[in-house]
């Protein structure tokens, strides 16, 4: 004879209609896009970075006008728990022996037109645009080497790192830098183009 469960959806239902309720609440949302996906990429690179050991991440500018400390260690932290793929570590201060032919760039407040590639042949610094009060606007890179594989841009308005609004632009940053499926995404643009 088959058993079965009853399965309680109550906390479930509670936590959806929290989080829900949560999101309604704040001012502003984060928005990504649109995404860069160079001809070659495919999400077999991830395999790639998970066996050189994880990536390097750098990060330029900042994201608020006042000092943070941590944010590249935060941004680290949620790159590595929010992507698709294989699993890999991100790293903000990476070890030694770690191989750099994958790295990943998240540049706040870049020049207007910036292009991925630049990013990753680190040319310039690209972050010459001082923080605004309360806006927070990023340019994402994932590098093979010195050429752009995938970018993305963002924009929030968030009040400083613990803000539920800036770690969910970094979570939904993470999922458009490494996709799973090529889709649709625009292979013809590599430059910093905000959304509107």
């Amino acid at each position: 004879m088959t058993k079965v469960r009853n399965i309680n959806f109550g906390p479930l239902l509670v936590v959806t209609a929290t989080s829900l309720l949560l999101a309604a609440c704040t001012n502003g949302v984060a928005v990504t896009g649109p995404t860069y996906l160079s001809s070659i990429y495919s999400q077999d690179m991830l395999l790639g970075v998970s066996a050189q050991g994880g990536m390097a991440l750098k990060v330029k500018g900042a994201p608020f006008t006042s000092r943070q400390p941590g944010i590249a260690d935060q941004i680290a932290e949620i790159f590595t728990n929010n992507h698709f793929g294989p699993s890999f570590q991100v790293y903000a201060t990476p070890p030694a022996k770690l191989k750099e032919a994958y790295r990943t760039f998240v540049v706040f407040n870049p020049d207007p037109g910036l292009s991925g590639d630049a990013v990753c042949a680190e040319k310039s610094d690209p972050a010459k645009v001082a923080p605004e009060a309360g806006k927070v606007r990023l340019l994402a890179v994932f590098c093979e080497y010195q050429v752009a594989q995938t970018s993305t841009v963002g924009r929030v308005q968030a009040d400083g790192p613990s803000d539920p609004r800036y770690i969910a632009l970094l979570q939904q940053v993470s999922h458009d830098l490494w996709p799973p499926l090529i889709g649709d995404m625009n292979r013809s643009n590599n430059q910093a183009e905000w959304p509107d």
